[in-house]
């Protein structure tokens, strides 16, 4: 049986508790493709906050509430659980910051 890197690295982490690792950077590698290349050069996920908690939490950056508004008219959760392929995000939250790209 044959296995690409990416399984080899995702079961790495995922099976040592780490999987979040994972996660996180799928998520901010496809951050464009999920909202979009204008929306993703004013937002971020937020990883050193763990952006994908265990209780299932997304907190995103946003540099004011303008930016927060209108990626909160998109439906964050569900793109995203679909670019994971599990629903580990039940909550989207967004936390301004002036310097956010």
């Amino acid at each position: 049986m044959t296995f690409t890197l990416e399984q080899v690295v995702r079961e790495a982490l995922t099976s040592r508790g780490h999987g979040s690792v994972w996660w996180h950077a799928l998520l901010l590698d496809e951050w464009p493709y999920v909202v979009g290349r204008r929306l993703a050069a004013k937002s971020s996920p937020l990883l050193e906050k763990s952006p994908i908690t265990e209780n299932g939490r997304l907190t995103i950056a946003v540099p004011n509430s303008t930016w927060a508004h209108e990626l909160s008219l998109l439906n964050l959760r569900d793109r995203i659980n679909g670019l994971l392929g599990r629903r580990l995000v039940r909550e989207v939250r967004f936390e301004v910051r002036g310097g956010t790209r």
